[in-house]
């Protein structure tokens, strides 16, 4: 997903500081899946072992140029898809991306919805 800043007069003052995306995904009938998380914008890196809260803003300049959020990743050879946001990179570095809390896909998720009632 892209967003830009695009100001018909730019200036330094047109210049969009801490933009923070909180996302939450949804199935196709429009029930919440997983909520409220922290996106991860493409160009800001990948927090290792530091402080992620240093990592969740970005700035946009007054330019027209697109600034990209990252929403999901898959793996090859894998119908499973999940969030990919800065609440889940540091574990999720560890376990591979394979955290059943972030998992998306619609058959994981009925299971994990049956292990909690």
């Amino acid at each position: 997903m892209k967003f830009t800043n695009s100001p018909t007069d730019p200036t330094k003052n047109n210049i969009a500081q801490n933009v923070v995306a909180q996302i939450a995904y949804y199935d196709k009938n429009r029930n919440l899946i997983l909520g409220s998380v922290y996106g991860h914008w493409s160009d800001s890196g990948y927090p290792k072992n530091v402080n992620v809260n240093s990592f969740l803003s970005t700035e946009f300049l007054p330019n027209g140029l697109p600034q990209s959020l990252d929403l999901t990743i898959r793996f090859k050879n894998s119908d499973e898809i999940y969030a990919f946001n800065y609440e889940n990179y540091a574990q999720d570095f560890y376990f591979g991306w394979h955290d059943q809390n972030f998992n998306l896909t619609e058959k994981e998720r009925r299971k994990n919805l049956k292990s909690k009632n």
